[in-house]
């Protein structure tokens, strides 16, 4: 998590520092939050292990948007999803570790924009590369569904609205919605049993973040 929010930020920098440079209409966020998932069928088979159970999984991400009328923007959404439990067992160290990237195509409606305040609603399509290692003292393994060219290999969607306050560009922000977002059809490696047939981390989420405006910070 530590180097995809180290990389997030560097993105997030650049993208402002060019649209510092030629007054480009781009806003941009960066965001920690959590979300719950459906992971009931996981944490029976994690619990039957002996291993604990995945309960919130943290979230890091950033989100780039251009203006393309008043009040309509669009952009691309990456977002990171990494929990990893370690369980004590007898002179060795037992393990789970999810992790999940996830890329969308947002678009965003402000329906309030002031200089202090801004209320926006939001609709985003795309998917992701999910793994979920697994090391216990009778199994060990990988259950994953990834892109051989890191791109895509599942569908993944999210909707909501987001509230942001502050001044002269930037802005705290709290965001919450729905994320569509099931995997299937998982590739199995290692001594793994097949009692997880899929990975659901569709539920309600929250962000809360920095909303960088950079057409107010470059304005006159």
């Amino acid at each position: 998590m530590q180097r995809s929010m180290i990389l997030i930020s560097l993105m997030v920098i650049f993208s402002c520092a060019q649209a510092y440079a030629a007054d480009v209409p781009v806003r941009a966020r960066v965001f920690l939050g959590a979300s719950n998932g459906n992971l009931s069928n996981v944490n029976t088979e994690l619990k039957a292990l002996g291993l604990d159970e995945l309960d919130t999984i943290p979230i890091g991400g950033a989100e780039i948007t251009y203006t393309v009328l008043p009040i309509f923007e669009v952009g691309l959404n990456y977002v990171k999803k990494q929990n990893v439990r370690k369980t004590a067992g007898v002179g060795v160290e037992y393990q789970s570790e999810f992790d999940q990237s996830v890329f969308l195509a947002v678009a965003r409606f402000q329906i309030v924009k002031s200089s202090v305040f801004r209320l926006d609603v939001f609709a985003g399509a795309g998917g992701s590369n999910t793994t979920l290692k697994i090391n216990s003292a009778t199994q060990s393994g990988e259950l994953s569904k990834r892109d051989d060219k890191e791109f895509v290999a599942a569908f993944a969607s999210r909707y909501g609205a987001s509230i942001a306050a502050g001044y002269k560009g930037f802005y705290l922000f709290v965001e919450g919605g729905y994320e569509s977002n099931k995997v299937d059809s998982l590739t199995r490696t290692g001594t793994l049993s097949s009692n997880i047939s899929s990975i659901d981390m569709s539920g309600p989420y929250g962000f809360l973040g920095l909303l960088i405006d950079a057409p107010d910070i470059t304005r006159k």
